[in-house]
C-alpha cells in the first residue's frame, strides 16, 4: 500500500470537547458516548419489548439515525460496548434501573449520559486499541492549569508578579504531581494512568496537546512520546 495514502486514513480520536480548544480537530469520544444515549432513549416504547431489547443492546448500531449512521468508528465503539460488563447497554439499563417512563425519561437520560461521561477516558483508550489507524489525543497543560489557578485582575502588582514569576515551576510542578498522584479530579489524571498500563498495546499512537500563548494548539509530543507522570519520575516512555 502507499505509505502516503495509508496515513491519509489515520483518525484522530480526542476525548471531550470541554477540556482543551474545542476547534481542536479530530473525533470526539463524547459526541459517539452523546449519540448513544440519544438512540437508545429514540427506541424507548420499544424497549419494552423483550426481544427487541435483547437484539438492540447487542447490535445498537443497527439503530442508528441516519444522519450519524456514516461516522467511521461506529464498529469499534460497538465491539468495546460488547467487551466489558459495565460497557454492555443491557447492564447499563439494568444496572440504572431504567424505566423508560415517559415522566421520568429526562432524568434517565442524563443518567445515562453521566455514566458514560464518567468512563470517556477508558472508552476513548479501548477504542483506539481496536483500531491501528487511531491516533489518540490527550488534554494534558499543567502549565495552563496553573495559570488559570494564578489568575488575576488587570491591577496586577509588581510583587505580586514577581511572586508568581518566581514559584511558576514550582506551581506547574504541583500541577503535575496531582495528575500523577490521581489528586486531580479530572479525566487527564484518569485517562494519562489508564493510557499507561495499556502502552504497549497504543505503542506510537498517543499525543498530548494544549493551550498556546497565542490561543493556538500546542502538540507537547509529536513524537509519541508520553512522560511518564503516573509514576512521578522524570522519565520518557516511548508508546
Amino acid at each position: 500500500m502507499n505509505p502516503e495514502k495509508q496515513e491519509e486514513q489515520r483518525i484522530g480520536l480526542c476525548i471531550d470537547k470541554e477540556s482543551g480548544r474545542k476547534r481542536f480537530e479530530g473525533v470526539y469520544c463524547t459526541d459517539y458516548l452523546t449519540a448513544i444515549t440519544n438512540t437508545m432513549f429514540d427506541h424507548a416504547k420499544q424497549l419494552s419489548d423483550k426481544k427487541f431489547q435483547q437484539h438492540f443492546f447487542q447490535n445498537f448500531t443497527e439503530y442508528l439515525s441516519p444522519e450519524i449512521k456514516g461516522w467511521g468508528l461506529w464498529d469499534d465503539f460497538q465491539k468495546v460496548s460488547r467487551k466489558f460488563e459495565e460497557l454492555k447497554l443491557e447492564n447499563i439499563y439494568n444496572n440504572l434501573n431504567l424505566t423508560f417512563d415517559g415522566t421520568s425519561q429526562l432524568s434517565e437520560k442524563e443518567r445515562v449520559n453521566d455514566y458514560l461521561y464518567d468512563l470517556r477516558g477508558q472508552i476513548a483508550v479501548e477504542v483506539a486499541k481496536t483500531n491501528p489507524r487511531i491516533d489518540l489525543y490527550l488534554y494534558y497543560d499543567p502549565e495552563h492549569t496553573h495559570a488559570f489557578d494564578v489568575r488575576t485582575s488587570d491591577s496586577i502588582f509588581v510583587n505580586h508578579l514577581m511572586t508568581i514569576v518566581a514559584e511558576w515551576s514550582d506551581g506547574v510542578a504541583f500541577e503535575e504531581r496531582q495528575v500523577a498522584n490521581g489528586g486531580e479530579e479530572s479525566y487527564p489524571s484518569h485517562t494519562l494512568r489508564y493510557v499507561y498500563h495499556n502502552k504497549e498495546e497504543l505503542a506510537g499512537r498517543v499525543y498530548l496537546y494544549g493551550e498556546g500563548y497565542d490561543n493556538s494548539i500546542v502538540m507537547y509530543d509529536l513524537k509519541g512520546k508520553l512522560t511518564n507522570i503516573m509514576l512521578g519520575k522524570e522519565i520518557r516512555i516511548l508508546l
